[in-house]
C-alpha cells in the first residue's frame, strides 16, 4: 500500500528526515517505533538514490501504511550528505528539521525532547551519547573512543556546551535549514559542521540524553578513514574558533542574538508561549477581547520562523511592565497590536494549560475584554511583534479559520472555547489536550 501524505494545505510543526540505502530490514520497525513514540504534527521523509532500493517496496508493502509519509528521490548526488541535504530542501517543518538514520541506532522515543529543544529556542539539538543519561551499546572500538574523544574534548576545551558533537541524531531549526550553506562532501562530519558552524554564530545549541545502539541488520555505511579528514577539519575550526568558551566573536553575536530566537518569538521569559506572556517566570496568559457585536478580535501574525507564504491568526498578546496590573497590561496589549479600546468590563481567569502541548505546568490567566472598539491605528511597533492585521471575526468566521488550519496555536483555541462557555453560562473545565490534535475536551 502507498504512504498516505497529509494534504499539501496541512503544514506540519517539524520534519523528520530519513535517508536510506537498501534498509528493508530496519525501516519498518523504525517507521512503527515513530508512529508509536512521536507525538505533534510532522511528516515523515524517506530519501532514498535510486528506485532499486530495497527499503522502498518494504515501505510500500506496510499495511497500515504510515501516515504522513513522503518518499524523496535524491537527485543532489549519491552519498548521506546529500541526503540529507535533499531531505532539508524537501521539508516544510515550520520549526524545524530532525534526522535520524533508519537502522533503528538512534532512538525515536527522545524526538520529542528534541522538540521541545528547538521550540525553547535552540537552534541545534544533538541526541548526546555522552551527556548523563546517555549511553552507547556497541559498534567498533576505535570509532567509539575517537568520537567519545571529540565529544569530551570539545565541551571541556569550547563553549559548545554539549557533550556529543559527532552523533547525527539531531535536530535543527529552520533558519539553520534555510541559512546555513553546507560544505561537507564526504559523509556524516554534516553533523559536526553545523553544530560548529551554528555555535560560532552566537546561535543556541543544546542536547538531550538519547541511547545509541550499533545496527543489527543491514551493512553500515559508515566509513571511518574516509570521513576522518572532514571530521579533523571542523573539530579544529571549532578548538581555534572558541577556545575555552572565551572566543570574542562568539559572545559578542551571542549577546546581539534575541531570545528566544526560533520558534515561540515572545519575550525573554523563563517559558516563552502562545498568546500572551509576561516577564514573571511563575505567571502567563492570553486576552480575549470582543467587539460590541460579540466578534473576537484577533490578530493575523507572520513570524520568522514560518514558511515564506504562511501566516497564522493569533489572540492579541504582550509583556507585563513592571507596576503594571494584569487588566492594565491587557488593555495597553490590545491597544498596542490592533488599536482596539476597551469600553466594557474585564473578567479574569485562572486556568489550567498544563496539558496544552507546550506550556509546560505555567500558571496562566484568561482575560476577557468585552466592547472593545477601534480607536485608531495599533500604538505598537507591529512589525517587530509580526503583527500583520487584525480584526474581529464572529464564532462561524472563527470555526472557518480552524477548519482551513487558520488557527494553530492550542492556547488560543483553548482560550476562545472557553470564553464561548462563558457565554452560553455553561461551568468552566479544565482545559485539556487529546495529543496535539488541537482539539479540546468538552
Amino acid at each position: 500500500m502507498e504512504p498516505t501524505p497529509e494534504p499539501p494545505t496541512s503544514v506540519p510543526e517539524f520534519s523528520i528526515v530519513i535517508p536510506v540505502y537498501n534498509e528493508a530490514e530496519n525501516i519498518i520497525p523504525e517507521l512503527r517505533a515513530i508512529e508509536r513514540d512521536v507525538s505533534g504534527e510532522y511528516e515523515i521523509l524517506i530519501v532514498y538514490d535510486f528506485e532499486e532500493d530495497s527499503t522502498l517496496p518494504a515501505i510500500r508493502e506496510m499495511d497500515p501504511p504510515v501516515r504522513r509519509l513522503r518518499l524523496v528521490r535524491n537527485d543532489l548526488g549519491k552519498g548521506v550528505v546529500n541526503a540529507i541535504r535533499k531531505g532539508f530542501a524537501a521539508s516544510r517543518g515550520r520549526l524545524g528539521v530532525i534526522v535520524t538514520m533508519a537502522d533503528l541506532s538512534d532512538p525515536p522515543d527522545r524526538i520529542n525532547a528534541m522538540v521541545e529543544k528547538l521550540r525553547d529556542g535552540c537552534d541545534v539539538v544533538a541526541g548526546s551519547r555522552y551527556m548523563k543519561g546517555g549511553s552507547q551499546i556497541g559498534g567498533p572500538f576505535v570509532k567509539r573512543t575517537l568520537s567519545r574523544l571529540a565529544g569530551e574534548s570539545s565541551y571541556w576545551l569550547t563553549g559548545v556546551g554539549v557533550h556529543d558533537v559527532t552523533t547525527n541524531f539531531r535536530g535543527y531549526s529552520r533558519r539553520v535549514v534555510k541559512e546555513i550553506p553546507i560544505e561537507s562532501q564526504g559523509g556524516f562530519e554534516l553533523g559536526l559542521e553545523l553544530t560548529v558552524k551554528t555555535h560560532l554564530r552566537g546561535w543556541l545549541v543544546g542536547e538531550v540524553p538519547a541511547e545509541w545502539r550499533d545496527r543489527s541488520a543491514g551493512e553500515s555505511r559508515f566509513r571511518l578513514w574516509k570521513w576522518l579528514p572532514g571530521y579533523l577539519r571542523w573539530y579544529l575550526r571549532l578548538l581555534f574558533g572558541d577556545p575555552l568558551g572565551l572566543g570574542l566573536g562568539v559572545r559578542r553575536r551571542r549577546r546581539q542574538r534575541p531570545r528566544p530566537e526560533n520558534y515561540r518569538f515572545f519575550y525573554a521569559v523563563e517559558r516563552p508561549g502562545y498568546g500572551w506572556t509576561v516577564n514573571r517566570p511563575t505567571v502567563a496568559g492570553v486576552i480575549v477581547p470582543t467587539d460590541g457585536e460579540g466578534r473576537t478580535i484577533l490578530v493575523r501574525l507572520k513570524r520568522p520562523c514560518f514558511l515564506e507564504e504562511e501566516s497564522y491568526w493569533e489572540l492579541p498578546g504582550g509583556a507585563v511592565d513592571p507596576g503594571e496590573s494584569n487588566t492594565d497590561a491587557a488593555k495597553r496589549e490590545l491597544l498596542e497590536e490592533t488599536g482596539y479600546v476597551c469600553h466594557g468590563a474585564v473578567e479574569e481567569w485562572p486556568i489550567d494549560f498544563e496539558a496544552v502541548p507546550g506550556m509546560g505546568s505555567t500558571p496562566h490567566r484568561i482575560l476577557l475584554l468585552d466592547d472593545c472598539r477601534p480607536g485608531g491605528p495599533p500604538t505598537g511597533d507591529v512589525v517587530a511583534e509580526g503583527v500583520v492585521e487584525s480584526r474581529a471575526f464572529s464564532d462561524v468566521e472563527i470555526d472557518e479559520l480552524v477548519e482551513r488550519r487558520q488557527i494553530r496555536s492550542l492556547v488560543t483555541l483553548a482560550a476562545i472555547y472557553l470564553s464561548r462557555r462563558r457565554e452560553s453560562g455553561a461551568p468552566r473545565p479544565p482545559v485539556g489536550s487529546r495529543g496535539n490534535s488541537g482539539r479540546f475536551e468538552k
